[in-house]
């Protein structure tokens, strides 16, 4: 087994870009869990599959096929989906809700982490994923100042994004995924929290960085 490094957090917490730069400075494999609830969630709706039916669901998931390639594209089905994921939030929070999803998408995950040195993102990774992982980060940053970094974010790629509808779908994101019932968002007991409220992205990275080379010796 090769050396793992969980990071959870909310959305918009900065988790998955500083799992990739933690990955590429470190030469790690970064695998981004919540990509795959996102594409589920897609995919479901552009099938229109009931997002409310675990049944249906779990029949989508065995018929598509899920990569993420290093560069943190999605190839769902032999197609790049990639660009249509940032808008399906709430969506994939309902979906990664039900038991036998997670336990199907789980279980992917712990595949792809077998034998790698890697960074796992996501909600539950420390605490149901990658339970053993060798280092644990929980990241978090208050709502306001996620909300702002997701509105600047999809501005950016021309998206058309309101502040207060985001900080709203943020709250009841947070809302869904701390309190589902099978893999919430929480913090391992053996996790480092590390709050980026305020924080430049370098800023955030950098401390992350540090803390695993001090577990690494280096």
């Amino acid at each position: 087994m090769g050396f793992q490094i969980a990071i959870d957090g909310p959305s918009a917490s900065g988790k998955s870009s500083i799992a990739r730069e933690v990955a590429k400075s470190f030469n790690f494999v970064h695998i981004n869990s919540g990509l795959m609830y996102r594409a589920i969630a897609y995919k479901a709706i552009k099938e229109q599959v009931n997002l409310l039916c675990e049944e249906k669901l779990v029949e989508l998931i065995e018929h598509t096929t899920l990569e993420l390639t290093p560069d943190q594209r999605v190839i769902m089905d032999q197609n790049d989906v990639s660009e249509h994921l940032k808008t399906v939030s709430i969506e994939a929070s309902t979906v990664s809700s039900f038991p036998l999803v997670r336990e199907r998408l789980v279980h992917l995950q712990q595949e792809m982490a077998k034998s790698l040195d890697c960074v796992m993102d996501g909600r539950d990774i420390g605490t149901v994923v990658l339970p053993q992982a060798d280092v644990k980060i929980f990241i978090t940053a208050d709502v306001e100042d996620r909300a702002h970094r997701r509105t600047n974010e999809l501005k950016k790629m021309g998206i058309d994004a309101d502040y207060e509808n985001i900080l709203d779908e943020m709250i009841q994101r947070d809302n869904q995924d701390i309190n589902r019932p099978v893999g919430p968002l929480k913090q391992a007991e053996d996790a480092l929290l590390i709050d980026t409220t305020g924080n430049t992205f370098e800023m955030s990275a950098k401390i992350v960085i540090d803390l695993i080379k001090e577990r690494l010796g280096r």
